[in-house]
């Protein structure tokens, strides 16, 4: 599906009852870079309106093996609530996109996810979820004015939960237009007490706090069994005394070892676009036998193999193009998207 230049002001919705692979295409003059999108989906929703994190998406995938390129997807809700601009609920890949909100604004909530390339933007546990392994390769971490702000909010709840959040050279900075003080911004926090978030190769402006990590709360810091692990990272951001529960890491982690060894060869991508994040990556793989970062729970290399599997921003513009619609697959029904979801998935955050 190819989106023409367009600002909608709707949401979309991915339907889990689709069975055949959805992409969106994106206009733009440069697949490489998320710079040059000309298409953008906006929305205006919160837990304000009654809505809980999923229900409150601007796109809402849960469409197994859905991937999107080249697309700017904001909720423009701004402070004082809960507002998702991408709830993620399946296998899926984005690739030179931008995510741009205030409080919660990525919702990685459940399967393999592969985010290539793009802009994340918030202010408030702007990247949170459950049960989701999410591997971010070369994305851009904007930050906005804000007293206090924390990039991640991993909500893991038990050992044996296969989950975590990697990002892989990735670059954190203010956001362009604002101001925010150094020491400002937190790497994460733990939003359940299994949370595990590792980041490396990252630059890290001085928005960063020198502690790297925060407690979740005062009075209930959640820290006893969190992996908050940093590897190699760069910039005024990664310096200082780090948090006592997080952990410096020996060895970086693995592709292979969040996506499933196969990711490269799950057949969904061209061979050029597999061969792209496998070589940026080539160095982590060697060192993957030394990783000894998780005691419990650790990520099984073999799952998840038919995940889409590279950073995908060569791919081509289809020479038959449709315009995307707001809703895809008739699904625009809240009584369909609630009932597919558990008690443990439909929450806010206290």
């Amino acid at each position: 599906m190819f989106a023409e230049l367009s600002k909608r002001k709707e949401k979309v919705i991915g339907s889990e009852s689709r069975t055949a692979q959805l992409t969106i295409y994106g206009y733009t003059a440069d697949t490489s870079s998320y710079a040059g999108n000309k298409v953008t989906i906006t929305a205006k929703k919160s837990q304000a309106d009654g809505l809980n994190n999923d229900e409150s998406g601007t796109l809402r995938v849960k469409a197994k093996n859905f991937r999107l390129y080249n697309v700017n997807v904001a909720n423009t809700y701004g402070k004082g609530s809960q507002a998702v601009a991408l709830s993620a609920y399946a296998d899926s890949g984005y690739y030179g996109s931008q995510f741009t909100g205030f409080q919660d604004t990525v919702l990685s909530q459940q399967g393999n996810q592969l985010y290539s390339k793009c802009l994340i933007q918030g202010a408030t546990d702007f990247i949170f979820g459950q049960k989701a392994l999410a591997w971010f390769e070369k994305c851009d971490l904007r930050v906005v004015t804000n007293s206090i702000g924390y990039i991640t909010a991993h909500g893991r709840t038990s050992a044996s939960e296969k989950s975590e959040y990697v990002f892989n050279n990735c670059n954190i900075a203010a956001a362009s237009g604002n101001t925010v003080s150094n020491g400002a911004y937190y790497l994460g926090r733990p939003w359940r007490e299994f949370a595990q978030v590792v980041f490396q190769k990252t630059s890290m402006s001085g928005v960063i706090n020198s502690a790297g990590w925060k407690i979740w709360n005062d009075g209930d810091p959640r820290t006893s069994s969190v992996l908050f692990g940093e590897y190699q990272n760069s910039g005024i951001g990664s310096q200082g005394t780090r948090a006592s529960f997080s952990k410096k890491l020996g060895s970086a982690v693995s592709i292979s070892s969040i996506l499933g060894s196969s990711y490269t060869s799950a057949g969904k991508v061209t061979k050029t676009d597999a061969r792209t994040l496998a070589t940026n990556n080539e160095a982590i793989e060697q060192e993957e036998e030394d990783r000894s970062i998780v005691e419990d729970g650790k990520p099984d290399t073999e799952n998840g193999a038919s995940m889409v599997s590279s950073d995908g921003i060569r791919v081509q513009k289809p020479r038959e193009a449709t315009v995307a619609h707001a809703t895809m697959d008739g699904a625009d029904d809240p009584g369909h998207s609630r009932g597919a979801l558990t008690t443990t998935q439909r929450y806010s955050k206290p």
